[in-house]
């Protein structure tokens, strides 16, 4: 009846290794460098169930890699100042992999369709109504990354221990992001009156194949500030300072993305169609079109970031006696804006990824496994089609 009732339990034979290390060295009285080095490697397997049958469910084995490298430097400039710059580096692969190989190839025998898709060594995902499914978990390869550096300059002077820096960003991934690289079928038992016997003959009622190009997206960030440690007197201590941030919306390193959509713009649809407005009967121009970054002017990043964030704060800190200290503070932060990984729509994308459906009549069927897309698989464009892009399609 398609209710579960097979149970048992799996070994999953994960394996991990990480080394650190960290040098000091003093040039001289004034001048101290430290570098640090991590490297963690890890292989997680996923559970799967059923060894004597691997594709039937869900499975992937996640292999990620962190590498980190951090510099930094002291610089004793007099008796009163002091400088310290810090530089540094950090890479996180999270890789979702395919635990067995499977040649779909072999398994489409159809050379025309298979080599459009972007991966052929994934089983595809099936859908059986009132059955258990089968297909593996989407293949997908991502590298997070973060580089860059920040200064201070400390300075006491009397009462006052004055601070000034900066800082500086840049936060991204790169990432690939598969999809169901060779298909996702659904066989409801449209056609035979059962979904097991639709898929032994082949028809199914629905299915698609995404195709996505790599990007490589990435935010910047700017800070510089200002703060004074203030000891008034033998009980009283003020802080006050502020910080001034920038932070850029999503770019891609090569513009593989949208970043509007432009109302006022005349469709190139307008001169192929006549559309007549269906209460004034009076005929209108068809209006609108996505906008790429950087494209005739377009800007190379998606919304509309404030140019600056300040962030003041302030603090005190009173001592009643030697038992009694009372302290207080105000501040305000700005949260950074948080990003999803592109997947294959995440990033707006259009454009530069595409996915093909299948067009099966609800009567007899006419599409079969053996040749599920016979149009072929809709290629990436990219901006090759500027205003027209996307059109008789969804826009994410």
């Amino acid at each position: 009846n398609g209710s579960p009732n097979f149970s048992m339990t799996d070994l999953l034979p994960n394996s991990a290794y990480q080394f650190t290390t960290k040098a000091d060295h003093h040039f001289n009285d004034s001048v101290a460098l430290s570098a640090f080095v991590l490297r963690q490697v890890t292989h997680e397997a996923n559970s799967n169930y059923n060894p004597e049958n691997k594709f039937v469910g869900a499975s992937y084995q996640l292999d990620r890699t962190i590498n980190t490298f951090v510099v930094n430097n002291t610089y004793i400039l007099n008796s009163s100042t002091v400088l310290t710059l810090r530089g540094g580096y950090n890479k996180f692969n999270d890789n979702y992999n395919l635990p067995y190989e499977f040649d779909a190839a072999a398994l489409f025998n159809n050379p025309a369709l298979t080599s459009q898709f972007s991966d052929t060594n994934r089983f595809p995902s099936l859908t059986i109504t009132g059955y258990k499914g089968a297909g593996f978990t989407n293949r997908q390869a991502n590298g997070y990354y973060q580089y860059g550096g920040n200064g201070t300059l400390s300075k006491l002077a009397g009462t006052h221990s004055f601070k000034a820096g900066g800082d500086y960003r840049q936060i991204g991934v790169k990432g690939l992001n598969y999809g169901a690289s060779t298909g996702t079928y659904t066989f409801s038992g449209t056609f035979s009156g059962n979904a097991i016997a639709d898929l032994l003959l082949g028809y199914p009622q629905s299915g698609n194949v995404p195709l996505s190009k790599q990007l490589d997206g990435f935010v910047n960030y700017y800070s510089g500030y200002l703060q004074d440690d203030w000891r008034v007197g033998d009980r009283l201590t003020v802080n006050y300072g502020i910080r001034l941030e920038r932070e850029t919306g999503l770019a891609e390193r090569n513009n593989q993305i949208t970043v509007n959509f432009d109302q006022n713009a005349v469709s190139p649809l307008n001169s192929m169609v006549k559309f007549v407005d269906p209460i004034t009967n009076q005929p209108r121009t068809l209006m609108g079109g996505l906008i790429f970054a950087g494209e005739n002017g377009a800007p190379k990043v998606q919304g509309h970031q404030p140019a600056v964030n300040p962030t003041p704060r302030v603090g005190i800190v009173y001592s009643f006696n030697d038992k009694t200290v009372v302290r207080g503070g105000y501040g305000l932060f700005w949260a950074p804006w948080n990003y999803p990984s592109a997947g294959t729509t995440n990033w707006g994308q259009i454009g530069y990824s595409s996915t093909t459906s299948i067009q099966q009549p609800t009567g007899v069927p006419t599409i079969t496994m053996d040749n599920p897309f016979p149009g072929g698989l809709i290629p990436i464009s990219g901006k090759s089609q500027g205003l027209l892009t996307g059109t008789g399609g969804d826009i994410f």
